[in-house]
């Protein structure tokens, strides 16, 4: 049997604190025909009407299916389901039952047809084709961005802060009609910059780096071949998936660090970050999803797993693929050992050396939990600190009990982002 979650993995899966609620409250509901293989459970849970709701979770995933209206995902159906599994109260089966085989047949089926089109050979010819032709629009978009910055300097910042959306949004839109996704974004974003007493430094900084990220994509042949590719993710060229897939891949046993959700442009994006037990490498996950449907399940905090991921190409290599599924192990989360907060302060300025454009880096800090002034902080071993931002202090404060612990995050130049904090071994999330 495929090894069990914890309670409280289960419980980083539910989208909402009511959900948590229900979902305690299914568990104890009339459930029948529960079964659970290594990589999935399932059961029929008594509802209101004739029929009982059909609950599976492809535990691989995980994903769920469940015949409730429910649009929350998991439901609570699911969430109950699961942590009876986790309680041990499912009894293990050596099929899926006819109801839930036929889910789990479906989904076998579509990633194996999704492999099949992800092997069969690209055409050179034309892949060279489409390539010129994306280049050539963003060239113009490019030079058309440079003229537009010249402008804003020339004709100076003072009024930005009138109506920004309106200065800016006309170049960003101008930038997606020339497939040039990631420096519309940079524009997109420039509003948020104009707050507080220095904005204009910290507007003419931003535009700064759009402006060298422009010129470094005009002189990308001259580049060094890394710094090109992380030059072309940053002004918004993708790498298909099956050209990542035919790089060499890093087996490992990796540990759910943190997951974070957000939404952006119309579009909900999961980041899942990962550590490797061996190779001691962090590789972030995106998932992409519209308004409306569900993301793509991963593994919660704390769950080791095992898969081999193939990096995107990049002076700093930081996005990963799986290919294949990630499989949950029964195995003791390796966390990586906390760095001081200068250690972590350092891994940073090599990114960025390395990357100019690189927003953050994933660290943990090895410290404790504290504040300065009205601001949250971990504190390490020699007194030095670096800002924190947790969505729950309270939660955060409790886990710890004022121990030592290692925080891990995403670390930028406002601070570190916590997603979750490792106590005597166990990872919790944030």
């Amino acid at each position: 049997m495929n090894v069990r979650w914890g309670n409280d993995q289960v419980l980083t899966l539910a989208p909402d604190a009511a959900s948590v609620t229900a979902g305690r409250k299914i568990a104890s509901a009339g459930w029948s025909d529960e079964g659970a293989t290594e990589s999935a459970v399932w059961g029929l849970c008594k509802g209101s009407g004739k029929n009982p709701y059909q609950t599976i979770v492809d535990v691989t995933g995980p994903a769920y299916k469940c015949s409730c209206p429910s649009r929350k995902f998991p439901c609570k159906h699911a969430l109950g389901l699961l942590l009876r599994w986790s309680a041990g109260t499912v009894p293990d089966a050596e099929r899926p039952a006819p109801f839930a085989a036929t889910w789990l047949d479906a989904r076998a089926a579509k990633a194996t047809a999704t492999t099949d089109t992800a092997k069969k050979p690209r055409d050179p010819e034309q892949a060279a084709k489409t390539a010129a032709a994306r280049r050539a629009r963003v060239d113009t978009g490019v030079a058309e961005l440079l003229m537009w910055a010249d402008d804003q300097i020339a004709s100076g910042l003072a009024g930005a802060d009138v109506n920004p959306y309106a200065r800016f949004d006309p170049m960003a839109a101008r930038l997606v009609d020339a497939q040039a996704s990631g420096l519309a974004r940079r524009i997109r974003r420039l509003p948020e910059v104009i707050t507080g007493a220095h904005w204009p430094a910290d507007l003419l900084t931003e535009l700064g780096s759009v402006w060298a990220l422009a010129r470094a994509h005009q002189r990308l042949d001259e580049l060094e071949p890394a710094l090109a590719d992380s030059v072309r993710r940053h002004v918004g060229y993708s790498v298909p998936k099956d050209v990542v897939l035919a790089t060499p891949g890093v087996e490992d046993t990796w540990v759910v660090l943190g997951t974070l959700d957000t939404e952006e442009d119309r579009l909900l994006t999961r980041r899942t970050w990962l550590y490797g037990r061996h190779s001691q490498r962090y590789a972030l996950l995106l998932d992409f999803a519209p308004p409306g449907a569900s993301l793509p399940g991963r593994p919660p905090v704390g769950v080791a797993v095992t898969a081999t991921l193939h990096y995107y190409p990049g002076a700093v290599a930081q996005r990963a693929v799986p290919a294949g599924e990630l499989t949950a192990v029964d195995a003791v989360p390796a966390a990586p050992l906390g760095l001081s907060a200068r250690a972590a302060r350092n891994v940073l300025a090599q990114g960025v050396a390395a990357d100019p454009w690189l927003a953050l880096v994933p660290v943990a800090v090895d410290g404790r939990l504290g504040t300065a002034g009205q601001a949250h902080v971990v504190i390490d071993d020699a007194g030095d600190a670096l800002p924190l931002r947790v969505g729950d202090w309270a939660s955060a404060v409790a886990i710890s009990a004022g121990a030592p612990v290692v925080v891990f995050g995403e670390l930028s130049s406002t601070g570190l982002k916590a997603m979750s904090m490792t106590v005597d071994g166990r990872v919790w999330p944030l």
